[in-house]
């Protein structure tokens, strides 16, 4: 088998292959379509429940199996989780929903609003380069001449920060000698990972100063108070100064419990003011702030490694791989190592990659439409639909606004004619909406499908908000396969209250999984039939 690791795309291939036969398409130039040659792939992992997507539900669905003792395999179409709110950016709730499970607590707990902001000084900031008796490390480097922490970017641990692995002397230089009123070095934090070389925690920083680069003052050192400072994000280490001085050396310290340090920024004042007082932003009455899209990920990865569930990110499912009476035994996945075969005693899909595989369908009760969420700018009017203004997003300590755009997909085919493809439709949308003051725009759009995936549910079974029959998740003619998401047979009424409500995908995950492992309990993986070697 293979070892998984959250980015490996390492693998191990069994020696099972299965024979991949194409459609026959006459093999000319000029056809739409060509033919595909028979091929074998590799069989990389057999699972008891292999989920496809990694949106709330799947992630859920993913736990719940786990935790009921069975083998679980999760691929992830991102190179992130959380698809269903982090790729969509539909990241709000309704304030009404009351928080019951844990994973749905996690997700929603984090705040905003009230995540700490660095102030400004009414002061001069003073230019300088500098150097480091240690270089900086691989994963977050500092540029050639290095500059990185004199660029006035601090926000972000993962691209604005430089890592040296372990203490480091900074000397700077001014460009000429001056009066130095304070230091002010911007230092990023994490302690709550229980492996420390995750964890960059700074002990202490001493600053000594010299207007000749070899006489220096005596060194003054402050302890970093850490205690405040929310996890993967930045604090302020000030160090007063009050000295005439060309040249600056600053040791920063770390804690013996970790074994890197991640720095944001160093900032030499002349006179410093007071600080500019950042309030906190507070939510108004019956308003939820949204949590943060790296929050999300990173909970739904935790989860998942607590659980020991398997998993890979940029993993594109592409075919459903049947056994010899054509019951479902596994799933066609494409990454950067190539294309593999997973097997599966069940499935759940949570993503629209079913469409494809050869499944019942039925015409969905809806009219065509697709919605696009994008954070800050202004509402951009549009002719082929409509916007809206749902929330606020919090970013950098600054609110924006949330906004929705809701496509007619009919009167944009009547106005820019047969659009013919996704990829075309998301770039007249995108397009459309453009405006250079927005700060985020969605990875994925949300689509009202012209059809579903014909379900189980017996005729005459009612379905209400309150209560979807796991039938409604399952295709006509399967016992073993499950689909959770925009294709599921779900009345249009309840779409919104179910199936693009994150909290309500935990639930409805948690149900199909505990369906699921029950099916895998009573099933052995019929292996498809290996191609004889020529």
């Amino acid at each position: 088998m293979f070892r998984m690791t959250r980015f490996s795309l390492a693998f191990v291939f069994s020696s099972i292959a299965i024979c991949i036969l194409a459609t026959t398409v006459a093999p000319t130039c000029s056809a739409d379509w060509i033919a595909e040659a028979p091929g074998e792939l590799p069989v990389v992992g057999e699972y008891d429940v292999v989920i496809v997507g990694s949106g709330t539900g799947a992630v859920a669905a993913a736990v719940e199996a786990a935790e009921l003792g069975a083998s679980v395999f999760l691929a992830s179409p991102y190179p992130y989780l959380g698809e269903n709110m982090t790729a969509t950016l539909r990241m709000m709730r309704d304030p009404a929903t009351t928080l019951v499970d844990p994973l749905a607590v996690q997700i929603f707990q984090d705040s905003p609003g009230n995540t700490e902001t660095i102030p400004k000084l009414n002061a001069p900031l003073l230019r300088y380069r500098y150097e480091s008796n240690i270089p900086s490390a691989s994963v977050h480097p500092d540029t050639k001449p290095p500059k990185k922490l004199f660029d006035g970017q601090r926000q972000n641990p993962s691209s604005q920060s430089v890592q040296y692995d372990g203490d480091v002397t900074i000397t700077a230089e001014l460009t000429k000698a001056t009066h130095v009123d304070l230091v002010r070095a911007i230092v990023f934090h994490r302690s709550n990972e229980p492996d420390p070389t995750r964890n960059f925690i700074l002990k202490s920083l001493t600053v000594s100063t010299s207007t000749d680069g070899t006489t220096w003052s005596e060194p003054k050192t402050v302890a970093a108070d850490t205690k405040k400072t929310s996890t993967d994000s930045a604090f302020t280490v000030p160090v007063p100064i009050d000295a005439q001085a060309k040249y600056l050396k600053l040791t920063f310290t770390k804690a013996a419990s970790c074994t890197r340090l991640l720095l944001g920024e160093i900032e030499i004042y002349g006179k410093a003011g007071t600080p500019v007082a950042i309030e906190p932003i507070e939510p108004t009455d019956d308003e939820i702030f949204p949590p943060r899209p790296m929050h999300v990920k990173k909970v739904l990865d935790q989860v998942l490694l607590d659980a020991g569930v398997k998993f890979l990110y940029s993993c594109h499912s592409t075919g459903l791989v049947r056994d010899a009476e054509g019951k479902p035994c596994g799933v066609t996945l494409n990454n950067r190592a190539g294309r593999q075969v997973v097997l599966g005693r069940t499935i759940i899909d949570t993503t629209c990659s079913s469409a494809g595989f050869g499944l019942p369908t039925r015409r969905a009760d809806n009219r065509p439409a697709m919605i696009y969420m994008v954070v800050g700018g202004p509402q951009v009017e549009v002719d082929c639909g409509t916007s809206r203004v749902i929330g606020r997003y919090i970013a950098k300590g600054t609110a924006y606004p949330l906004i929705e755009y809701n496509f007619d997909l009919e009167k944009l085919e009547q106005k820019h004619g047969a659009i013919g493809s996704v990829d075309k439709l998301e770039q007249l949308v995108r397009t459309a909406t453009y405006d250079p003051k927005q700060q985020f725009t969605a990875d994925e759009m949300v689509f009202d499908r012209l059809v579903n995936i014909q379900g189980s549910l017996d005729k005459g079974e009612k379905i209400s908000a309150d209560a979807v029959p796991l039938a409604c998740y399952q295709p006509q003619g399967t016992t073993n396969y499950w689909v959770l998401g925009e294709l599921s047979d779900v009345p249009n009424s309840v779409r919104d209250a179910v199936l693009r409500n994150p909290v309500r995908l935990i639930t409805e995950g948690r149900r199909i999984a505990k369906a699921a492992v029950k099916v895998a309990e009573a099933t052995k993986i019929a292996r498809p039939r290996p191609r004889k070697k020529r």
